[in-house]
């Protein structure tokens, strides 16, 4: 490990990515504090990595948001939560709310405890279908419920950076091309 040991929130650690960076982190000897929805089923992380603590928070819930961000108070924050990626989520209204309100709500809490750095996961659907791999530099063209709110908490994340201040901010869209963009 490079770094000397952080405090770290993971947001939306039941889901695809999350548990992998959850265990990568407490694996680097990191206090991590991993959230999942409140009912939600985090079988990922069954048995939760030492280092580890569990939280369930329902991040359209902004007081409850700001509750276990003041807390924890993280150095670092990973907000990979989402909502309307599976077929199955087709509610307009919760993905807008999870995906659009839960980054407003994260990345605000984050600022005010401290937050040092917050990374936004945002998605390759900001870019919309394509006969090419879509580049970073591309302009977004959602193409579903989904692919807006995901570009909406982009485009915020950017806005709040340059309105709060938070001193290192970025949008990680995964391309065609298997990378990981910063933004």
């Amino acid at each position: 490990m490079t770094e000397s040991p952080r405090r770290a929130l993971v947001t939306g650690a039941g889901g695809f990515v999350g548990p992998n960076l959850v265990r990568r982190l407490a694996a680097e000897g990191h206090a991590v504090t991993a959230t999942v929805r409140p009912g939600g089923d985090p079988w990922r992380l069954a048995e939760p990595p030492e280092g580890v603590e569990l939280v369930e928070v329902d991040l359209i819930d902004g007081s409850a948001v700001h509750q276990i961000v003041g807390t924890v108070r993280p150095e670092w924050a990973f907000h990979l939560a989402a909502r309307g990626s599976y077929p199955w989520q087709t509610d307009s209204a919760a993905i807008f709310e999870v995906n659009v309100m839960g980054t407003v709500h994260a990345l605000e809490a984050c600022r005010a405890a401290g937050c040092e750095a917050f990374v936004n996961a945002g998605s390759s659907s900001e870019y919309g279908f394509k006969d090419h791999p879509a580049d970073e530099e591309e302009a977004l063209e959602p193409n579903s419920d989904y692919a807006a709110a995901k570009a909406a908490a982009t485009l915020f994340r950017g806005h709040g950076r340059a309105r709060c201040g938070c001193p290192r901010s970025a949008s990680t869209r995964s391309t065609g091309r298997g990378r990981i963009c910063g933004v």
